[in-house]
Order: structure tokens, then sequence, then C-alpha cells
């Protein structure tokens, strides 16, 4: 079901890239503790993951976005708000986002499941009792919905909060090479190519147009030269294909919540799903403003409100009643 957001952003935080990255810039920490926990995976390579006070309260496990971890402010947040709710929280690291480059060639990508879905494994064998939800952004949310639509007969969480998801990744790394969300795009890309270049010692990365990579500005290059090749796709149109996340709404079953704003500056509204791209059991609440992974708001000038944690949490809350 689509439906308009009841999200009022500050009046003096209207703009896109203010609500972006405001957080970023100007929220203070807030004050989590973790307990850090790294799992050995089958493919020899391995997953880390850091733990909030285990409570005895529902799971929620948090899924980052591109180049994340847990100094997202808007993560710390999240889990703070959950803990105080009685919710016990883990956050996942996709690969080689955890402090330390993982030992493979091949990288996290917005369709790729495996180590969400271990990690879903994990929860249910440790805890068959309690309740599990995910909680994702960006690409994060991406895996998510990919997770929810393709595993339908699987072990999946009982319920899911993507926030800005790019439904159509090619046209979200088109989007990312014009105007101000060029500077989101040199940020990022130089990060992934940071990590290309620890993992040079490896032969198949060796294998890759290594100076073209390091030249690279562009996800449409990154993702052809190194995201593709290394995890099995033709080409960053290939992957594109088969990892956006559009195309599973309507298989998912999982009580989801999903949290979009059309001025989102990391995609365009072109690829925002109607009505009858969602299954019955998604609920898309799109609002004007908010921009990517923001929905600050707020009455005070420079007094911010962190609408979207809240509402992640009374959504969570609901739903385990």
């Amino acid at each position: 079901m689509l439906t308009k957001s009841n999200f009022k952003p500050a009046w003096w935080l209207r703009n896109r890239h203010a609500q972006t990255i405001w957080q970023t810039l100007f929220r203070r920490r807030p004050k989590v503790s973790f307990t850090r926990e790294r799992f050995e995976l089958d493919d020899g390579d391995f997953l880390d993951i850091d733990a909030s006070e285990d409570n005895g309260g529902p799971i929620v496990i948090f899924l980052h976005g591109l180049e994340g971890s847990r100094e997202a402010k808007y993560i710390l947040g999240a889990i703070k708000q959950l803990q105080n709710r009685h919710f016990t929280c883990v956050l996942m690291y996709h690969r080689s986002c955890s402090g330390e480059i993982n030992r493979l060639a091949r990288s996290y990508h917005s369709g790729f499941t495996g180590d969400a879905r271990f990690l879903i494994s994990v929860m249910r064998r440790r805890h068959p009792q309690r309740k599990i939800a995910v909680v994702a952004y960006s690409l994060g949310g991406s895996i998510l919905l990919n997770l929810l639509g393709r595993f339908s007969g699987e072990i999946l969480p009982d319920a899911a909060v993507a926030v800005s998801v790019p439904f159509k990744l090619q046209l979200s790394a088109d989007q990312l090479n014009t105007g101000f969300a060029r500077l989101y795009r040199n940020h990022l890309v130089k990060k992934m190519i940071n990590k290309v270049i620890a993992k040079e010692h490896l032969a198949e990365v060796r294998a890759l147009n290594l100076t073209k990579i390091k030249k690279c500005r562009d996800f449409n290059i990154f993702d052809n030269e190194y995201t593709a090749p290394v995890n099995g796709f033709s080409s960053n149109a290939d992957y594109y294909r088969q990892s956006s996340s559009f195309a599973q709404l309507k298989n998912i079953t999982t009580p989801t919540l999903i949290v979009h704003a059309m001025d989102d500056p990391f995609m365009t509204p072109e690829g925002i799903p109607y009505d009858e791209d969602l299954s019955t059991a998604v609920s898309l609440e799109l609002s004007e403003f908010g921009g990517h992974v923001g929905f600050v708001s707020g009455g005070l000038p420079g007094v911010a409100k962190y609408w979207l944690e809240d509402h992640i949490a009374r959504f969570l809350l609901d739903q385990f009643k």
C-alpha cells in the first residue's frame, strides 16, 4: 500500500541536501555500547557484527548503507531509541566495512543477500522464542528487499523496515552524476577505490583494469570494472538489472515498512513504486521532503528532532505487541 507520510520537515531544513547531511555535520553522536563478534563463513571470509546489551527483548538486525558503519549517527540514534524500548540490537557490517578489509575479492552489493540471511539464521537458532526484525538503509535496504522477495519460503524476519532504497539501481547511478549529488558520488567511490587498492595482493583483483578503476569517479564505471566481475555479473548493466529490488516488491510476504522521500538526492521520482508494484504486506510511506536517510523535523532553528528513528520504533512496537 502506498500512503502519504505524516513526516513534516523542520521549516529551517527543507532543502534535500540539508536533510541529507544535517546529522553527519551537526548531530551529537548518540552513545551506544557494543560487543564485537566475528563469524567465519563457508566461503573462507568473515562477517563482523556489533551487538548492544542483550536485554531479552525482540532482536533488531541493522543493515547500513553504502560504505556505512556504526559511526553513522542515524543508526546509533535508532539503536538507542530501540534499546530504550527494550529491544536488543545487532549491527551487521557489510564486508570490509568493520574496520578490517575482508579476505576475498568479492564485495558486498545491492543484491548480495547471503550475509544477511546467514545472520538471521544464526539469531533464529540462538533465540528461537524471540521476534526478529531487520532495519536497513539505502543499499542495505536494497539487500533487505531483495532478501524478502527472493526467499519468501526460507527463514525470514518477522518484520522489516527499509529506508531510502534505490529501487532501480541504474536510475540511482545516473542521478548521482548530476549536480550537487556528484559530491556524494565522489566521496563514496573514493572510499570504495581505496578498498580495491587494499586488495591488490589478490590475483583476482590484479587481473582487473586497476588503472581505470583508480581513476574513475562514476558508479557506472566502478561497478562495470569491479563490482560486476568480482561478483559474477557480466557488466554494470547486468548487475543493476539483477540486483534492483523493484521487481521483488510484489513477492514480499513479511510485514514491511518502506520510508522514502520524493526529494531524495540519490534517486529520481521515476524509480518510486506505485500501489500496483507492491504486495499487500508492504507499506510504502512517501513524503515530499526528507532527503536521503534524513527525515529531520523540529520547530526551533537548530533544535532537531529525529522523526525517522521514532517512527521505526513505533512501527516495530506495533508489530510485536
